[in-house]
């Protein structure tokens, strides 16, 4: 604090750099990101156990937060269902904290790396989406009931402001990805 003249120096500094204990700290990092997403992972559900339904009518019955799942290990928690309203107004609302909502800090930076190395997102996703699908399916065929048919991760790309602004997170739309599979 005295190198920034916040408080004096009682001895101009001598005697800390005469025992080799200066004060004096810079700090070097990389610049604060601008940009940051938030992310809807969608499982979604038949409305009942029939094979013979219409696959379009049936995509709109039902939806699981698979983030959710993930975090508490369970794909047929009632607490991971949601609605279509909540579905729809995650996909359009920026999420102020959206880290709570993933599994772990490994899973949220992991997600981050894939999004900002873009070329690879849409591969890496749909391998993720692939062992997910088969872990629900196996745990969901086991306690007899109805399947994941398919699963969609949507990413909303936000331009990141500084605190004292009042609307922080602005939608960035050319950073918008979705990447979907049918679950086999």
């Amino acid at each position: 604090m005295g190198e920034r003249q916040w408080i004096p120096k009682h001895d101009n500094g001598d005697l800390g750099e005469a025992i080799r204990f200066s004060q004096h700290w810079v700090m070097f990092s990389p610049d604060v990101g601008t940009t940051g997403f938030t992310t809807v992972y969608t499982a979604y559900l038949p409305k009942s156990n029939d094979d013979d339904e219409d696959e379009d009518e049936s995509l709109t019955a039902m939806k699981l937060d698979l983030l959710c799942a993930l975090r508490y290990n369970d794909v047929h928690s009632p607490l991971c269902e949601v609605t279509d309203e909540t579905y729809h107004s995650r996909r359009i609302q920026n999420m102020e904290d959206m880290s709570s909502q993933y599994p772990s800090m490994r899973f949220e930076r992991l997600l981050s790396c894939w999004f900002q190395e873009d070329h690879h997102l849409e591969e890496r996703v749909t391998q993720l989406s692939r062992v997910v699908c088969h872990w629900g399916n196996h745990v969901r065929t086991t306690l007899g009931i109805s399947r994941i048919i398919k699963i969609e991760m949507a990413f909303r790309g936000l331009r990141v402001l500084g605190p004292e602004e009042e609307d922080r997170f602005a939608h960035l739309a050319r950073n918008d990805r979705v990447v979907d599979i049918i679950c086999d």
